[in-house]
């Protein structure tokens, strides 16, 4: 048996699955990794009305994203290339500034 999906509320941020081109002008086309916001739960389970980051509106197809989930409590953050743990604002400005002439 298949497990009927609960409509997201408004204002769920979500990551788009696969590329979407759209078939009509209403269709917010989107690329797979790109980020939508549900602004309208639909009448249809199978569709939302979502914006994209760069403003953007149009309807989207409900399995071709999922929730996007941020960083779980009790993550290994050390794990990430970008954190660095507890350091000085020095050594900060050292990892953003290298030293080596023509790097930006």
């Amino acid at each position: 048996m298949t497990e009927v999906q609960s409509p997201w509320p408004q204002g769920t941020e979500c990551v788009a699955r696969y590329n979407f081109l759209g078939t009509s002008e209403q269709d917010l086309p989107f690329n797979k990794g790109d980020i939508l916001t549900i602004i309208v739960v639909t009448k249809d389970p199978n569709w939302y009305q979502a914006k994209n980051t760069a403003g953007r509106e149009g309807t989207i197809p409900a399995n071709y994203v999922q929730k996007r989930e941020g960083v779980k409590s009790g993550g290994k953050l050390s794990l990430m290339p970008w954190f660095h743990g507890k350091i000085t604002r020095d050594q900060a400005e050292r990892l953003l500034h290298p030293p080596e002439t023509g790097l930006f």
